[in-house]
C-alpha cells in the first residue's frame, strides 16, 4: 500500500508538468494531435501492461510482481528527474 501511495504521488508529479510543458512547447495548432497521440499511446498500453502484468504474475507471484511493477515506474521516474536536474546544472 506504500509503494501504491508513492506511486500516486509520482504519477502527479509526472503528468501536470509534462501537460504544462506538451503546452508551451508544441504550436496550438498541432496541440489536439500531439494529445491525441499521447492518449492512443497510452490507451494501447495498457493491454500490454496487463499482459506482461499477467506473465510476471504467472511466474513469480501475484504479489511479487506488484511490488515490482510499482518499483521499476518509481526508478524511471528518479532516473527522469536525475536527468533533469543534470541537465538544469548544464544550464547553469
Amino acid at each position: 500500500m506504500a509503494l501504491e501511495l508513492v506511486l500516486g504521488f509520482i504519477t502527479i508529479l509526472i503528468n501536470v508538468p509534462m501537460t504544462s510543458y506538451f503546452q508551451s512547447v508544441v504550436p496550438v495548432g498541432y496541440q489536439g494531435h500531439v494529445f491525441a497521440l499521447l492518449s492512443f499511446i497510452s490507451g494501447f498500453s495498457i493491454p500490454l501492461g496487463v499482459t506482461y502484468s499477467g506473465f510476471l504474475a504467472s511466474k513469480i507471484g501475484a504479489d511479487w510482481a506488484y511490488i515490482m511493477n510499482n518499483i521499476c515506474v518509481i526508478l524511471i521516474v528518479l532516473l527522469v528527474f536525475s536527468r533533469q536536474s543534470v541537465n538544469e546544472r548544464k544550464k547553469i
